[in-house]
């Protein structure tokens, strides 16, 4: 019989639950680093083809969920970020964001 699984809840910053998750996450209600985040290209790292890659066995089935604030796609496969390889579980996209490049 497959195991069956709990939706994980829905989160995100405004509703301003995530430090709830875990004692570990008390930063998030109290930091100074939080959303939105103003990227500094000058101080970003540098990568070449293939140093940030995701593997997606071939005939893999994809679901693709719409939860309103973002689109995510469930499905097995790899991440791999230089030397070091993550079992990946889904992936999502979400704009538009508050989030900024060089303060623009």
């Amino acid at each position: 019989m497959p195991t069956q699984h709990k939706p994980a809840p829905t989160l995100n910053e405004e509703d301003g639950k995530s430090q709830a998750i875990d004692a570990e996450n008390a930063q998030c209600a109290a930091g100074l680093n939080q959303l939105p985040i103003d990227i500094k290209v000058a101080e970003t790292a540098k990568t070449k083809p293939g140093d940030v890659r995701m593997d997606i066995p071939a005939g893999q089935t994809m679901t693709f969920e719409n939860l309103g604030t973002n689109l995510e796609v469930l499905v097995e496969g790899t991440t791999t970020l230089g030397e070091k390889k993550f079992k990946m579980k889904q992936f999502h996209y979400h704009t538009p964001n508050e989030h900024r490049i060089d303060g623009e």
